[in-house]
């Protein structure tokens, strides 16, 4: 600590003390040792010891109450800070909802999600990216919520502790260290059928988009089949979501025709799709 630069001790000091409040030995709700105790211990001024306390302030770990002491905050950001890595700022459809309720879990139990965003082909060129990396290595992150393939981001620092925790909302993966939270589709399907049969329909659409696999619409008729609902492969499309304007179209080519020959229920498969169909 002696050999650091004065310019940089304060830095050095915050990251000591961020680490004794990551480790647990500075609890949430501890009283921090005094300003003149602080400069004692690390053979330092004052002054210095006041940047790293504003330091961490700034960075949530820690709140001043005047003559009471600097406090260790109830709810430092290594425990209650969760990064939201999402592939663009400009979220639809199920991204938009995420980020929404986000917001809302920010309001009702007090955790927070910043937002990391960046472009599809190059994440890691963003200023986002380099955002949530001095995030990482500053311990304000308690772990990371990826959207997107975690390979986009395998050799690059956010792997580096092995110890955070991610999770990534895709159907499928194959990296050990983050865990995988998916749609489950059948499930999905099963109570959207349910819906629409206690609703009294009958006659049931099904849009979904072009990945979709000839497994899940053989589930999709054998559930409508097993309800004793009809449909037809002329009632199953497949739309791109890069190209939503071909929603109407299928749309009007479902409703085309007289009542009795045409669907009375619809089910879109993806969330990109709904605005523009309906």
């Amino acid at each position: 600590m002696r050999r650091t630069h004065p310019l940089e001790r304060h830095g050095a000091i915050r990251s000591q003390l961020a680490g004794l409040i990551c480790s647990g030995v500075k609890a949430p709700g501890m009283r921090l040792p005094t300003r003149l105790e602080l400069a004692d211990e690390f053979k330092t001024s004052p002054v210095t010891i006041q940047k790293a306390l504003l330091q961490l302030a700034n960075d949530g770990f820690v709140i001043a109450r005047g003559r009471a002491g600097t406090f260790v905050t109830e709810r430092p950001p290594h425990l209650y800070r969760f990064g939201l890595v999402i592939p663009t700022a400009d979220s639809v459809g199920f991204l938009r909802t995420l980020v929404e309720q986000a917001a809302v879990l920010e309001q009702t139990h007090g955790w927070r999600f910043p937002i990391y965003s960046g472009g599809d082909n190059s994440p890691k060129n963003s200023d986002n990216y380099r955002s949530m990396l001095e995030d990482l290595q500053s311990h304000r992150v308690a772990g990371l919520i990826l959207t997107q393939q975690p390979g986009y981001y395998l050799d690059t620092p956010l792997f580096a502790q092995p110890d955070l925790p991610r999770v990534a909302i895709v159907n499928q993966h194959h990296v050990s260290s983050v865990g995988c939270v998916h749609l489950d589709n059948q499930m999905f399907i099963g109570k959207a059928l349910d819906y629409l049969q206690a609703c009294g329909r009958r006659r049931v659409a099904f849009v979904a988009t072009p990945n979709i696999s000839s497994e899940f619409i053989d589930f999709v008729t054998d559930g409508v089949a097993a309800r004793q609902m009809k449909t037809c492969p002329a009632w199953i499309q497949a739309l791109d979501h890069r190209s939503l304007h071909w929603a109407t179209h299928v749309v009007a080519a479902l409703m085309t025709g007289p009542v009795s020959a045409r669907p009375d229920a619809l089910i879109i498969a993806d969330d990109h799709l709904v605005e523009s169909i309906t």
